[in-house]
């Protein structure tokens, strides 16, 4: 890079500069585990996973997404991404909606070392198939955004992996993650009281704000696919590379935090 050129993995909003770098990654000495749950669907389980996992692929990381929702999100977000040319093929998709066909591949993957992590998208709700998923994870995100029926289901999905906790006397990292969160300017009354709640609970440090990168995810693509494609499109892609890039800070940050309560080292 020449001394004029400009460095676009240096992003500034609101005030705030952050740098995205593909570096950070560390491999582990045996695969992770990382499962997206919540009792109700919509909460934003599937795109909290799409997101980390761009930045796991984008730093090197071998992911495999476990597409168990049973109206396969994953699995469309690959197929739709293939069609336009922006998938990731370092993004592994496969649908799996039965314990002992997940057990299987599990240990056919952790034999051959085939991947770094694998991400879980459960289907909603509680199940056999979540009780099961809950036990061999490393680390379950619980995904919420500030309001009644959400903050409810986050606190009931806590309470089942508590008493999954109790039954097999081991403990579950467990975090909840702040899903489409409204900027702090935009937080009405009601909802910072729900913040307020969740707050006192285990949650991340790193919240995925309300985005049109986020949203746009599962028609899309991969972040960080399209954060490329647009860094290269000039001044007419400037727009729409900074939204990718503001997007691309809070999801690595997210990735990360999850990195580390997994127990992995981050550079």
């Amino acid at each position: 890079m020449s001394r004029f050129s400009t460095n676009k993995n240096v992003v500034v909003e609101d005030g705030a500069v952050s740098v995205i770098s593909n570096d950070w990654f560390t491999p582990p000495d045996e695969m992770q585990i990382i499962t997206a749950m919540q009792a109700k669907g919509g909460a934003g389980k599937t795109i909290t996973l799409m997101s980390i996992a761009c930045c796991f692929a984008d730093a090197g990381a071998k992911v495999l997404l476990i597409d168990a929702d049973q109206n396969t999100p994953m699995t469309i977000w690959r197929d739709d991404a293939r069609t336009t040319g922006m998938w990731d093929e370092r993004l592994f998709v496969e649908a799996i909606h039965d314990s002992d066909a997940l057990a299987d591949r599990l240990e056919a993957a952790d034999a051959k070392s085939e991947f770094d992590i694998v991400l879980i998208d459960t289907r909603g709700g509680t199940s056999a198939f979540n009780a099961y998923v809950a036990q061999i994870s490393n680390l379950i995100l619980i995904p919420a955004r500030p309001n009644k029926l959400d903050s409810d289901n986050a606190i009931k999905t806590i309470r089942v992996i508590l008493e999954i906790e109790k039954a097999q006397g081991t403990q579950i990292e467990k975090r909840i993650v702040f899903a489409r969160m409204p900027a702090k300017t935009a937080l009405r009354a009601a909802q910072k009281e729900f913040v307020k709640l969740l707050e006192q609970l285990p949650h991340t440090k790193t919240h995925l704000r309300e985005r049109d990168a986020f949203e746009a995810l599962p028609s899309r693509g991969p972040i960080h696919t399209l954060l490329a494609h647009y860094a290269d499109a000039g001044s007419a892609g400037k727009l729409q590379h900074n939204t990718y890039a503001a997007a691309m800070v809070e999801a690595q940050g997210l990735a990360q935090e999850c990195w580390a309560l997994c127990g992995g080292l981050v550079k």
